[in-house]
Formats: C-alpha cells, sequence, structure tokens
C-alpha cells in the first residue's frame, strides 16, 4: 500500500550527506519549518528548495539516530500556543546554511493560537531514511522537545507523586489517606489491641495453651507430658495429674514371691492379738499414700504348710508396731496344705512412707510358705502376695 505521508530527502540535501559521509563536517540540521501549502495538500519532490508555503519556523530541539534502525534519523521541534492560526499541511528540515534539507507530507492540522481561545502546542517529528548511518549533527535539548516548562511541570509532577522508598510514610495526612480508600479503624480495619500485641510477642511451640493469667495478662501454658490434664488451683491454670473422685484408685503396690521360707516361731491361738515377737516375717510392702483422709486397701494371700495337726496363723503389722491389725487363721486336725487370706480396710493416717508386714505361724510345729516342710512344691510357680490399693476418700 503506498504511504499518504511520508517525508524524502532533497537532492540538496543528499548530495550534503554525500559529502559528509566522505569526511566532510556532519550537517547541522538547525531549523524546521511548517507551511499550509497554499490549501491544498501535495506529494513531496526531491527538487524542493523550499515549502510551498511556509507559515513558522522554530529551532529543532532533538535530532538523534533512531535506536531501533542506525540508518534513519529522527528530527523534532515544537510549535508554542501563541502560534497560529493556521493549517499544518507540509513541513521541512533546513541546515545551517539555509537549504532545503528534508520535504514531508504532513497530516492536515489545525494549529489555533492563544488570542483566537484555544491554545494547542503542536509536536513535529520527521523520520529520515539514509542507505548508510547519518552523518548528522545530533541534538538533545535540555528540555525534551524544547519545553521551557518541562523539568517544573516533571518536578511538580513527582511532588505529587508517593516515594516508593518512603513505604506511604511521605503521606501528609495518614488518617484522611485510609479513610478515602474505605480503611476506617474499628470498621474496616482492627483497632489497636493490646492483648493482640501481647498474643503476637509470645514464642508459641506445638500443644501450646492460651490464657489469661490471674495478672488478666495473655500467657502461654507449655504443653504438658503425657497423660496429664489441665488442673485449676483456682486462680491459674497449669498441667498435672488426672483427679480422682471418691472411690477411684490412687495407685497400687504389689509385692509376690515363689520363694520357700520355713519357720517355728508358734503364734498362740488365744484371745490376744498376735504380736510382732510371734511368728516370723514372710513379706513386707512399703507404700506412701498421697493423702492421709484416703483409705489403702490391703489383700494378703500366703500359702502354707504345717507339718502337724495344729493352726496355722497369718498376721498383719504395720512398721513397728508391736500388735498386728488383721490376721486370718485356719483349723485343721491334720497335717494339711491352707491357704491364708487376710483382706483389711484403713485409713491412711499419713503422707509418710508406711511399711506393712506378714507374719505367720502355727500354735506348734513347722510353717512353711509357699512348699512343704521346707521344700519346694509345684515348680516355683506357687505365689504368696502382698497387695496395697490406694483408694480415693
Amino acid at each position: 500500500m503506498t504511504q499518504e505521508y511520508y517525508s524524502i530527502i532533497t537532492n540538496v540535501g543528499l548530495a550534503k550527506h554525500a559529502a559528509a559521509s566522505l569526511g566532510g563536517a556532519p550537517i547541522n540540521l538547525t531549523h524546521l519549518a511548517v507551511g499550509d501549502s497554499n490549501g491544498t495538500s501535495y506529494n513531496p519532490v526531491a527538487t524542493a528548495t523550499a515549502l510551498h508555503n511556509e507559515r513558522h519556523r522554530v529551532n529543532t530541539a532533538y535530532v538523534v539516530v533512531d535506536e531501533d534502525n542506525p540508518n534513519q534519523l529522527i528530527v523534532e521541534a515544537i510549535i508554542d500556543e501563541e502560534v497560529g492560526p493556521f493549517y499544518v499541511r507540509e513541513v521541512g528540515v533546513f541546515d545551517a546554511d539555509g537549504d532545503l534539507f528534508a520535504i514531508g507530507k504532513f497530516p492536515e492540522t489545525f494549529k489555533p493560537n492563544l488570542p483566537s481561545g484555544s491554545g494547542k502546542r503542536l509536536y513535529v517529528r520527521m523520520i529520515l531514511g539514509f542507505a548508510s548511518a547519518p552523518e548528522a549533527t545530533l541534538i538533545v535539548s535540555d528540555d525534551i522537545n524544547n519545553d521551557p516548562n518541562f523539568s517544573t511541570n516533571v518536578f511538580n509532577a513527582l511532588a505529587q507523586k508517593l516515594a516508593k522508598a518512603q513505604n506511604l510514610a511521605d503521606l501528609e495526612d495518614a488518617t484522611e489517606a485510609r479513610e478515602n480508600l474505605g480503611l476506617k479503624i474499628g470498621t474496616d480495619i482492627q483497632e489497636f489491641a493490646q492483648n493482640l500485641a501481647a498474643l503476637a510477642s509470645l514464642s508459641l511451640q506445638r500443644g501450646d495453651l492460651i490464657f489469661i493469667d490471674a495478672s488478666g495478662a495473655i500467657a502461654r501454658l507449655p504443653k504438658g507430658s503425657a497423660n496429664q490434664v489441665i488442673i485449676s488451683n483456682g486462680t491459674d491454670i497449669a498441667y498435672g495429674p488426672s483427679p480422682k473422685t471418691t472411690g477411684d484408685i490412687v495407685q497400687k503396690v504389689q509385692f509376690q514371691t515363689s520363694a520357700v521360707a520355713s519357720g517355728v516361731t508358734t503364734i498362740p491361738f488365744d484371745d490376744s492379738p498376735p504380736l510382732s515377737s510371734e511368728g516370723d516375717q514372710y513379706m513386707a510392702l512399703p507404700i506412701t499414700p498421697t493423702n492421709a483422709s484416703n483409705y489403702l486397701d490391703i489383700e494378703v494371700h500366703l500359702n502354707g504348710h504345717t507339718n502337724t495337726a495344729n493352726i496355722p496363723i497369718a498376721a498383719l503389722f504395720q512398721d513397728s508396731n508391736a500388735t498386728s491389725i488383721a490376721t486370718s487363721s485356719v483349723t485343721d486336725a491334720a497335717t494339711t496344705f491352707n491357704i491364708q487370706k487376710i483382706t483389711y480396710r484403713m485409713l491412711a493416717g499419713t503422707i509418710a512412707l508406711t511399711t506393712f508386714k506378714v507374719r505367720a505361724g502355727a500354735n506348734s510345729g513347722t510353717f512353711t510358705m509357699n512348699g512343704e516342710t521346707g521344700a519346694r512344691r509345684l515348680g516355683g510357680v506357687w505365689y504368696s502376695s502382698i497387695t496395697i490399693t490406694e483408694i480415693k476418700a
């Protein structure tokens, strides 16, 4: 498709460029002129030496080689608001000698002026193509397009912009800015809360709990150990053992043995409680109660044998008390194996270590635990035991 609007270098311009390419001085393009071509557009020719009807001429403000095409030269100028009124249909570039270097056909444009009631600054750009790199003096105006207000306008515009490096710190009125954005504190965004700040400062780990302490501040409760539960002292919370209710087992201790033991110390079968000096001790079991008001359920299972027709007796003692607190006996008229059982409940009465002991003997003859007449029976799996269970009161 044929271009309707274009620029060409004149014969004079081509001759001067050729001379510059052979070592002559670079061409100095000093002026750009516009004209109305006497009211009718025309196609430029290389033989032209002037515009058909020049209306205004200005200094060139910008003469540079095209970055994307090194064989093209870009020429720009600006016509201020005060110039006019007239139509622009032709444009030409002149060198320092006053010769027309290039001419172009321009889209019909009306250039008003301020006195006519409509100011218009007109920017004109010509792109000139060469067979080789242009040999021209380059011009870059201190103010782009030779706009005398350019720097002031740029600085004023920048002053209206927020500085990226300031991170919005350069706002004159942060409150007004938030409101303009629809970010009203307490309605659209969270108002500062001391508790939230305190929460953010906590170094939380997996399993932690957050609670309000006795002073009303947010506090961190580190996770407890396995099988612990959260308990309260009436003010704050902590991890501790699972709370017990009445009848729950607080702790249980047990001693059992298959050892064979014999003794001949007798325990009289009369109307007095057995004493710690009577019979022989066969088992003992210590316990430390957690609460003096709790109960201790004590169970004794004693496998025994007497070698004569007699009355075997088992007795339960606490610590160094001389008198037994519970007993059991079996009456048989012949030599026999017997099982002594004692079941006894008592108040713990202490939270100190206390030891329960089992003594046994017959009113005559030899008593043997877990055997017969001092010898083992049933292959060592014949057990006697004592079990103490602490029960929540």
